[in-house]
């Protein structure tokens, strides 16, 4: 596909038009006359425009490509990397040609990457996880500590980790527990 080209005066009035911006644009090749350069563009970015403007008029052209954001009519938002040139006609400037290239898919893959980032910095901020080998004693099961205190398994578990316990009792200990208990043989059967 084309990249955006536009021709205008020294006064930011758009003179022409190629195919590509007038699409950006959302506009028809009559609809161009009398078109303030500045029309489309986010208002955020008119300070970094009016600079570069100023740049062509004072030498005749921009030293590096600015990044900046349109509008279209149909409330379309695009991206543009442009560059600028002043063409002359007796020493003085006549027009000034800009030639962009569209660059929001890139922009939204940077957006996306940023989001995914600060996701996975934010993840990784949040995870707790045990390493390496836990010191547990075979009859309590209670687990030492760098410190050297024994704590109680789930205090341990919980405190180094996301993990939090509900207790329960499995069938065996309950039958260990309560097996001789009338009340307890009576919810078996």
């Amino acid at each position: 596909s084309l990249d955006p080209f536009i021709i205008y005066s020294p006064d930011r009035r758009l003179l022409d038009a190629n195919p590509a911006t007038l699409k950006l644009l959302g506009i028809s090749k009559e609809e161009l006359a009398d078109i303030d350069l500045f029309q489309f563009v986010d208002p955020e970015h008119h300070g970094v425009l009016k600079q570069i403007h100023k740049e062509i008029m004072d030498f005749g052209r921009q030293n590096e490509p600015i990044e900046f954001q349109i509008h279209g009519k149909n409330d379309s938002i695009h991206w543009i990397e442009g560059t600028g040139t002043a063409i002359f006609e007796d020493g003085v400037i006549k027009e000034i040609q800009g030639l962009g290239k569209n660059i929001t898919g890139r922009k939204k893959a940077e957006q996306e990457q940023k989001r995914l980032i600060a996701k996975l910095l934010d993840a990784l901020e949040n995870i707790k996880s045990l390493k390496g080998m836990l010191p547990i004693c075979a009859k309590c099961k209670k687990i030492r500590d760098d410190s050297g205190y024994w704590n109680q398994l789930e205090s341990y578990i919980e405190e180094h980790s996301d993990a939090l316990f509900s207790h329960g009792i499995c069938p065996e200990c309950a039958d260990d527990l309560y097996g001789n208990e009338a009340w307890f043989e009576k919810i078996k059967k």
